[in-house]
């Protein structure tokens, strides 16, 4: 994802008014059009973490975020752990199951 994706930006493309895409955010699927992209952001990364050996800061870029301590915050706020402790889990937990 990007990191230029803000509702002006949907809006543009789906040529519709910021106010119609944040009704339609809260209706369709009760959350703010930043809390829908931020998900996916964090789906994203996620996936990246458990999926390749990309470093953190790398996977912060690839998922839209300017800073790795904004991508850190943001995983964190989720999760309740940090990125690296998420890829620590997922390491532990693929040994395990081998």
């Amino acid at each position: 994802l990007e990191s230029n994706i803000t509702i002006q930006f949907i809006a543009l493309h789906c040529v519709c008014s910021e106010g119609y895409i944040r009704q339609i955010c809260r209706t369709k699927f009760g959350s703010s059009p930043h809390a829908i992209i931020q998900s996916f952001r964090i789906e994203k990364a996620c996936s990246l973490i458990a999926g390749t050996q990309n470093s953190l800061s790398e996977i912060s870029r690839m998922c839209g975020y300017g800073t790795e301590k904004a991508f850190r915050n943001a995983f964190k706020r989720v999760h309740k752990v940090s990125p690296q402790e998420y890829r620590n889990i997922v390491i532990r937990e693929k040994e395990e199951s081998t």
